[in-house]
């Protein structure tokens, strides 16, 4: 792989967004990077989407490889993601959503924090949300993005933060995500909706870090049909629950395979902070149930035991 230029998949996964997966084509296509491939994907949708996209395949005449795929049925997100990518032949891949608009350095952006801090798991930008019509009010996402902060794989700031009751935040809508976590796991299952919750702890796992910047990627687009539109609290913290209990199963097939990965303390630090995650998630859903106080003072003396072991 080449540090300097390497090669990036950029991955456009639709479904049924007829009316606004046109501007998020010409949006990806736009893109300043010259080492670059595109995937237009559909996730077998029941209107027009295949259909525009199939027209700005045929249509296309720049500098990228283009690439036309359609589901013979509808996978949802997790399976998509990971199938869309085996498609592509980038060292990174950048998945974007068929209703948000990327800006024209999305990619190129992304390559310059390769290109100084050498391999990274993943690289994180800023979005900013809108509706009809975007208007930039400054609420850039998320807020603790800045140039040179980077997680390293084998560092101790994961569980610092994480002592501290914080996850940190890799938005899929402006992530650039190593092929290796793909390659070096299974299947994303079906079911999943957090594909970026996934590959984040995905990045812990396989000691590779997360890198930020403050350069503004993504306009992502908020309406009735996102996929958490209408989804109720305790349907999202059961998804929640599942994609942290999928972390605790790639664990154990990534340590299975690669013992020799990390040092056994490192594994059982790994462990501990997704069962701690895990039990977090099981206060949550239990959270109606026994209130706000008993939730805390639950979390609480959950955390504390995890506190003491990772400042060993």
């Amino acid at each position: 792989m080449s540090v300097t230029s390497p090669k990036i998949s950029l991955v456009l996964l639709a479904f049924n967004q007829e009316s606004l997966v046109r501007e998020s084509i010409d949006s990806i296509l736009s893109q300043d990077y010259e080492n670059l491939e595109i995937l237009l994907s559909d996730d077998c949708s029941t209107d027009k989407t295949y259909e525009l996209m199939s027209e700005a395949y045929n249509s296309y005449s720049g500098p990228h490889r283009l690439l036309l795929n359609r589901n013979d049925c509808n996978m949802g997100i997790g399976p998509h993601v990971h199938y869309a990518g085996s498609l592509t032949s980038g060292d990174y891949i950048v998945m974007a959503a068929g209703d948000d608009i990327s800006l024209p350095g999305r990619v190129s952006h992304s390559v310059d924090v390769l290109r100084r801090e050498g391999e990274l798991g993943c690289v994180i930008g800023r979005y900013h949300p809108f509706t009809d019509t975007f208007n930039d009010a400054g609420d850039w996402q998320p807020k603790h993005s800045k140039d040179g902060y980077v997680l390293r794989g084998g560092s101790e700031d994961w569980f610092e933060l994480f002592s501290r009751g914080k996850l940190v935040g890799t938005p899929g809508a402006v992530a650039m995500w190593n092929r290796k976590l793909f390659s070096l796991f299974g299947p994303i299952p079906e079911g999943v909706i957090a594909e970026d919750v996934v590959l984040a702890n995905r990045c812990l796992i396989a000691g590779l870090g997360a890198g930020f910047t403050v350069n503004k990627f993504v306009l992502y687009r908020q309406h009735a049909k996102n996929i958490c539109a209408g989804v109720s609290r305790s349907d999202f913290e059961g998804q929640v629950f599942f994609t942290r209990a999928l972390a605790m199963s790639d664990l154990r097939s990534f340590r299975k395979k690669y013992p020799d990965q990390h040092t056994p303390g490192y594994w059982k630090k790994i462990e501990m902070m997704i069962e701690g995650a895990l039990y977090r998630s099981i206060i949550q859903i239990r959270k109606p149930y026994i209130g706000w106080f008993k939730s805390r003072l639950l979390f609480l003396l959950g955390l504390r035991p995890l506190r003491c072991f990772i400042s060993d």
